[in-house]
């Protein structure tokens, strides 16, 4: 690797860690514009532009989630995070028939499961929770170590029912066979 292409990497890392200090801020415009700006000057990827479609969303404006959501897609087609995003968005806008499409698309895409933390390291999260100032967030991250598919397969769930719904409520199968 380049002396230059390290600075760039870092410079790319700096503003991806401003864009992230903006959205636990709760200032998604600016969000928004961060993650522009590191487009313009690295490049597009799908990860950027799901960043982008979900500070949109947390912003209440559905259509430019949607339309960055679609743009990650497109980067990576099978994008299961962008998936969802569209999903919840042809919810709120009640159109049913195309989130049963999308949530076919993101169960075809479903996620390979991550591997459980290793029980050492579950062991030194139980020390740090020892700490107050750690404590909560040292708690938030043992319950994701013991189950880091948790929120995938509430949603697998959830999309199961959908289809279910949907079937009995228009009358057209659309339940996956597989998983």
């Amino acid at each position: 690797m380049l002396k230059g292409e390290k600075r760039v990497s870092l410079s790319a890392w700096t503003l991806e860690m401003r864009a992230v200090r903006l959205i636990g801020a709760k200032r998604y415009d600016a969000a928004i514009e961060c993650y522009r700006d590191i487009m313009a000057r690295y490049g597009a990827n799908a990860h950027r532009w799901e960043m982008i479609a979900q500070c949109h969303e947390w912003a209440g404006e559905w259509e430019k989630a949607a339309s960055a959501a679609r743009r990650a897609v497109e980067s990576q087609p099978g994008n299961f995070s962008a998936l969802q995003l569209l999903v919840r968005v042809a919810l709120s806008q009640r159109e049913y028939a195309e989130a049963r499409q999308l949530v076919q698309k993101a169960l075809e895409s479903y996620p390979e499961p991550i591997p459980k933390a290793p029980g050492l390291l579950l062991g030194v999260v139980r020390l740090l929770a020892r700490i107050p100032k750690l404590r909560g967030g040292a708690k938030q991250a043992e319950s994701f170590m013991r189950n880091p598919n948790r929120d995938v397969e509430e949603w697998y769930a959830w999309a199961r029912e959908y289809l279910e719904w949907y079937e009995k409520e228009f009358g057209e199968s659309s339940l996956p066979t597989q998983h």
